[in-house]
């Protein structure tokens, strides 16, 4: 013990360069001769265990991934439980084609669900048993044919739950998976077979890819996918998959070799429906890898040694260089010294140190500059206080002369029997009064919606009887609390881009609704936004520099929900060309937060 440790403080007594080279040669030449002796020994038994852990490692991956998928075609799946519109498709008995037509197109729920999850859904399906329904892509008639299927059957009997198969395309010959379950309503009366195709590419392809023969398997033995070649033999292996019902690896015989199977198993989300990947990789070409592998890490062990042995000594004269000028510019600096050179060359730790040591002295250098500095800001930000508190007590002034100046205008129109006019200067004045004193904090949804009933009587008395409003309440929110001026902007922007620009009358309607949140629709006939300016209008939603300045007021509502109430909340805008505009304001249910 006593050698060791006097050994030991040699050690730390030596130069740093070296301990690099002592560090060199004790963790680079003594692993250099064990790792030899291990590849001559153990090599092709370690690769044959780290094949079967990266196959079972790779095959994981994959499953992983078709598992997310199939949670996202599932939860996709269940919110169509207690679709009203669906319902009503389902069980109205059709009397034209048109009728039909109208019905199909106005539900537009299955397109809004494939824009958004285009890359993990293919199609819909909907079975539904009323023959005066027309097929579509999307709806088809459960006829005796389709329900006679085992595919049908199978979702019958499950009775809502999950189940999955495979359907293969009649034009591209691909397969896809498929998920379907069966509808009911509140009332628990079928509605209809719903199947949702998953993309071909979000469960082939990675196993397309793969060069060690892979496979997918749906419940007893069904082949969805592999990527086998013409003399892929699936029919020897089906009794070992099917007997496997377990994750990890075996050995098998397959085409006359003999190889390692790996099977893990995927529980599909909310099913019974049981998935299989299983790999097969013969042990020659592991063996045979392993044996190129050993003589090419021997070469270019003996080749990286000598490589290392040359860039050791020149980056350990280098590192030795720039250490002894690190020193000895720090030795200077603690001397008081600080005119040091602003570089030492590189862009290393060192180098970065150094230019930390700099920007130290430079901060030192300036802090009695700022001191001073400090010093001065704070006289001259007192003398600003006084000048900003003057300026708002002058700002004060206007708004109080302009309420006195239209309660004047009012009564002079009341003394003179001018009562249109007088009413017209009442609201006007609550409007700007409510604009000016506007604050952070909340308001009653009575005050809100009183608000916006001024604005509209105003238009009244412009517009006459060309432009009509209606304000519909679903239920009593008098006394809920709202963020304030919401509404308003929204109806402005309607009767100036819309109505106001539309030929011959129009109507406005305000519909405040609660279901699983609260929502205010703000709805004109006027004459609509053109699509590429909806579209340019949809994206300056969050970014003030895209939108157009005449739209400014929809991004402030907008911004304003999401900081308050979270990103999930805002505003949505729908307009058709020539027909009219809906800008649905979406709040929590719970608006009083």
């Amino acid at each position: 013990m006593k050698r060791i440790k006097i050994f030991w403080q040699k050690l730390l007594h030596i130069k740093l360069r070296e301990k690099l080279f002592l560090v060199y040669f004790i963790g680079c030449i003594i692993p250099f001769f064990c790792i030899t002796l291990y590849l001559n020994s153990g090599t092709r038994m370690l690769l044959i265990e780290q094949s079967k852990e990266a196959e079972l490692s790779e095959l994981h991956l994959i499953a992983n991934g078709l598992k997310d998928n199939m949670r996202v075609l599932t939860d996709v799946s269940k919110r169509f439980y207690f679709d009203e519109e669906l319902e009503n498709i389902a069980f109205t008995r059709f009397k034209s084609y048109t009728d039909i037509v109208d019905a199909y197109k106005n539900y537009t729920t299955f397109f809004e669900y494939l824009q958004y999850y285009y890359q993990e859904i293919w199609k819909f399906s909907m079975y539904i048993n009323n023959d005066t329904l027309s097929n579509t892509s999307v709806f088809i008639v459960a006829d005796e044919i389709i329900r006679s299927e085992p595919w049908y059957q199978k979702v019958i009997k499950e009775n809502g739950r999950v189940t999955w198969s495979q359907e293969v395309g009649v034009l591209n010959q691909k397969s896809n998976l498929k998920l379907s379950r069966l509808l009911r309503t509140k009332q628990g009366k079928e509605v209809g077979v719903l199947s949702i195709y998953m993309q071909n590419k979000r469960s082939q392809l990675q196993i397309t890819d793969r060069g060690t023969l892979t496979m997918l398997i749906l419940d007893e033995g069904e082949l969805i996918h592999s990527n086998g070649g013409d003399d892929f033999d699936y029919s020897s292996l089906r009794k070992e998959i099917v007997n496997t019902n377990q994750t990890g690896s075996k050995n098998i015989m397959y085409q006359g070799k003999k190889c390692f199977m790996t099977v893990i198993l995927l529980q599909a989300p909310e099913s019974v429906s049981m998935f299989k990947m299983v790999s097969v990789l013969p042990y020659d070409d592991i063996l045979m890898n392993a044996n190129e592998r050993s003589r090419s890490s021997t070469i270019l062990m003996i080749c990286s040694f000598i490589l290392s042995l040359m860039l050791i000594s020149l980056y350990s004269q280098a590192f030795s260089r720039k250490i002894n000028c690190f020193k000895d510019q720090m030795h200077r600096a603690a001397k008081g010294n600080f005119d040091i050179a602003k570089k030492i060359g590189g862009h290393d730790e060192i180098s970065e140190l150094y230019d930390d040591l700099n920007i130290m002295i430079d901060s030192i250098n300036s802090l009695m500059g700022k001191i001073i500095e400090e010093q001065v800001q704070k006289e001259q930000l007192n003398s600003r206080q006084k000048d900003v508190e003057f300026k708002m007590l002058a700002s004060q002034i206007n708004p109080h002369f302009l309420y006195n100046t239209l309660e004047t205008i009012r009564m002079k129109a009341r003394t003179t029997g001018q009562y249109e006019i007088e009413e017209l200067v009442k609201m006007l004045a609550k409007i700007m009064r409510r604009n000016i004193q506007v604050r952070d904090h909340l308001v009653t949804f009575r005050s809100e919606l009183e608000l916006v009933e001024y604005y509209l009587k105003i238009q009244s008395y412009r517009f006459g009887e060309r432009i009509h409003y209606q304000i519909e309440l679903c239920y009593d929110i008098s006394d809920e609390k709202i963020m304030p001026l919401i509404i308003q902007p929204i109806v402005e922007n309607a009767f100036v881009h819309g109505l106001e620009m539309k030929d011959g009358n129009g109507l406005l309607r305000i519909i405040v609704e609660k279901t699983d949140r609260c929502r205010i629709y703000v709805i004109d006939d006027g004459v609509g936004i053109e699509p590429e300016k909806l579209e340019e209008v949809m994206q300056g939603l969050n970014n003030f520099e895209k939108l157009d300045k005449t739209h400014i007021g929809l991004s402030n509502v907008n911004q304003r929900i999401k900081l308050l109430y979270g990103e999930e909340y805002g505003l949505i805008i729908q307009s058709k060309w020539m027909e009219g505009t809906t800008v649905i304001i979406e709040l929590p249910r719970d608006i009083r937060r």
